[in-house]
């Protein structure tokens, strides 16, 4: 019973199991609860963390790479964004080894934003940021960040493979009067 109700409940702490098996005239400790999970090789622990990814972003990325199959990736520098939150989720669940148990997650929540590049010749400035990424702030990362990590990165001509929506970055700038050619 304990392990149907943590399966069914893998958020539930110890104790709550110990009171559910109590609801149901089944007396039991937290101790014991906890020895009887583990002792089914299950922990209690952080989920695995994955940003969202719908079956249109899946479909994007199988047409990207059957289009770029002949690309020289040698001379491209990848450049991406990522979010760091200061207070990580606390949120612990009951999971066997077998079967991990994933928490979804919006992408870019409101905390501490790392942006780089890297390329096969190396990596380019990480540059950290607050706020949104506006298009002006995507000028400022491309003058800081981008142009002079491609100096440093290639000694000619290299292309730019950037994960955000281009289209609409360039669109953004040409409202705000601020030019970059894709």
């Amino acid at each position: 019973m304990i392990k149907s109700f943590s399966m069914n409940n893998p958020e539930a702490s110890s104790q709550q199991i110990s009171d559910a098996m109590e609801s149901v005239g089944i007396r039991v400790s937290s101790t014991t609860v906890r020895r009887r999970l583990k002792s089914l090789g299950m922990k209690y622990c952080h989920p695995i963390s994955k940003p969202l990814m719908l079956k249109r972003h899946r479909i994007a990325r199988v047409n990207f790479a059957k289009q770029n199959r002949d690309q020289d990736w040698k001379k491209v520098i990848f450049t991406d964004e990522s979010t760091f939150q200061l207070f990580p989720n606390s949120r612990k669940l009951w999971m066997s080894k077998s079967k991990k148990l994933i928490s979804r997650k919006v992408k870019h929540p409101q905390k501490i934003h790392a942006w780089g590049g890297f390329s096969d010749a190396g990596f380019g400035k990480l540059i950290t940021f607050t706020g949104t990424l506006t298009s002006n702030r995507i000028i400022e990362l491309y003058e800081n960040g981008l142009l002079p990590s491609s100096d440093i990165l290639f000694d000619h001509e290299w292309l730019l493979q950037e994960d955000n929506d281009l289209p609409n970055i360039l669109q953004h700038c040409a409202k705000n009067g601020k030019k970059i050619s894709p």
